[in-house]
């Protein structure tokens, strides 16, 4: 693992201004992929883990379809498809785009009793067919706590394992070139930060956000169990308060 011996404080930067051709925006301080290698001191244990991902589904708005409802039944608005309801409740966030142009992000609220909509033909799931939904906060989607999600930064954990707010130095990921949304490509610096969770999350299992990109470019991400790689959990200090402020809703 290569170990560097500098780790100056980061500062708030704007590698970009935000949004780009593809018409999705991100805060200047989300597209930092520029940090160094953590140094021996900063590493406090190697952790051998194996890895999924999961994206942002972008859903087109119907006229007749199934709703995305809240907690107590209510239909949120938009009408979906089948199957991109489904993909909306298997990845826990969907941004729908209405025949004007407009988009709004939905995030999974949790589940209810109610079968809702049918998603045998897509997953072997049963949970999935009972999610329920909510506005979310982040265009991104939201994770756990507070958090909002970060492509390429966000990952989900087993908090029985792994607090929340964990930051993962995966050495794997650095040098890797990454689609952002706003369509800018940049290099992984191997940092990740665990913002979220999920059913499927157990021990050592982590899941890596990737926005809107519907292909992971890493290639420690092999999503089986039997496909290890090894990580680093960084201890405090300004790598992880910065990753701790961009999914924070301030």
């Amino acid at each position: 693992t290569a170990c560097g011996k500098e780790n100056p404080t980061p500062v708030l930067v704007t590698p970009d201004q935000g949004c780009g051709p593809t018409g999705f925006c991100m805060d200047p301080a989300q597209t930092r992929f520029d940090f160094p290698p953590p140094s021996q001191d900063d590493m406090l244990y190697p952790k051998t883990l194996w890895a999924t991902y999961y994206n942002l589904p972008i859903a087109d708005s119907l006229e007749e379809g199934y709703a995305l409802r809240d907690l107590k039944g209510r239909p949120l608005g938009p009408l979906v498809s089948q199957k991109n309801w489904c993909f909306a409740a298997m990845e826990g966030s969907v941004i729908v785009k209405e025949q004007d142009g407009t988009q709004a992000t939905y995030n999974y609220a949790g589940t209810s009793d109610e079968h809702q909509v049918d998603c045998s033909p897509f997953y072997n799931h049963p949970a999935s067919h009972r999610v329920k939904f909510t506005k979310a906060r982040g265009q991104y989607g939201d994770g756990v706590k507070n958090y909002l999600l970060v492509p390429f930064r966000s990952i989900a954990v087993d908090r029985r394992y792994f607090p929340y707010g964990s930051v993962f130095y995966i050495p794997a990921a650095r040098g890797v070139q990454i689609p952002l949304p706003n369509g800018k490509i940049m290099v992984h610096d191997g940092y990740f930060f665990a913002a979220d969770t999920g059913g499927l999350i157990k021990t050592n299992h982590i899941d890596v956000y990737i926005g809107i990109e519907t292909k992971s470019p890493f290639s420690f991400i092999r999503s089986n169990p039997n496909k290890t790689f090894t990580a680093y959990v960084v201890g405090d200090g300004p790598i992880k308060d910065y990753l701790e402020k961009i999914h924070l809703d301030e």
